[in-house]
């Protein structure tokens, strides 16, 4: 019996150990979070966090950012961002964003990965304009053109003061593709495709800044997803840990 026990012991050690990797493993994946509230994912970390925001307070479901809360994002990153800090795998970003703007400013928002080893980034994003219009561009650093980089995608041009986009920023190895979409239930269109070496740990990010004026600027995400990564569903890697546990006993 003692035998057993000892064995007993040994085998449930080795279960720990085993979902102590896991967890540690998945917790170097992107976490999603759908910002349903109250609370943004423990895993996000903010860059000069905005003074008026909220999750699923204002707008249910969605992180809204409102008024001047950041800064320029192109030789120098002073962006408000929302950011997580991963390993050096592959991911497929995504969000869903809504943008409101007056005659005041010319802000931006969009999706960013940054090699904070070299300074540098890669980034999609909405450019919107004193005039009520607005742009989407795929840059790098101080770079809008050539090697897959554009600084208006000439098939979206809203009007107004207004709009919504779906944008998507894929890492492949030293290779970033940026897409885009209009309404949900059309197909992605490839923006381009760029090159962009990764100096691992690196963070990808939501972003928005007032990039020129004093500001009138509402940005609500409706979420932030990876779509290579097996994590689904927001949770933090005690909680993956706790339910692998409980599954353990069940058996």
């Amino acid at each position: 019996m003692r035998f057993l026990s000892y064995c007993g012991s040994f085998v449930l050690a080795i279960i720990c150990v085993f979902c102590l990797t896991i967890a540690n493993s998945w917790s170097a994946e992107v976490t999603p979070d759908e910002f349903d509230g109250p609370n943004i994912n423990q895993n996000f970390k903010w860059q000069n966090e905005p003074k008026t925001w909220d999750v699923g307070k204002t707008t249910k479901g969605w992180l809204r950012i409102e008024g001047v809360f950041g800064g320029n994002l192109w030789c120098s990153d002073a962006s408000s961002r929302l950011y997580q800090e991963i390993v050096d795998d592959p991911f497929e970003i995504e969000t869903h964003m809504k943008a409101q703007w007056g005659n005041n400013s010319s802000e931006i928002a969009g999706i960013m990965a940054k090699s904070p080893k070299d300074d540098n980034w890669v980034k999609i994003k909405l450019w919107t304009h004193q005039d009520k219009t607005a742009q989407i561009q795929f840059q790098k650093k101080c770079v809008e053109s050539g090697d897959g980089l554009t600084g208006k995608v000439v098939d979206f041009a809203p009007t107004g003061g207004k709009t919504e986009v779906w944008l998507k920023l894929n890492r492949d190895k030293d290779k970033c593709t940026a897409s885009y979409k209009a309404t949900e239930n059309d197909d992605w269109k490839e923006i381009g495709v760029t090159s962009f070496p990764f100096n691992a740990p690196y963070q990808v990010s939501i972003f928005g800044g007032v990039d020129v004026g004093v500001g009138d600027f509402i940005v609500e995400f409706d979420y932030f997803r990876d779509n290579t990564s097996l994590i689904k569903l927001a949770v933090t890697p005690e909680a993956k840990l706790a339910s692998l546990w409980g599954k353990v006993k069940s058996y």
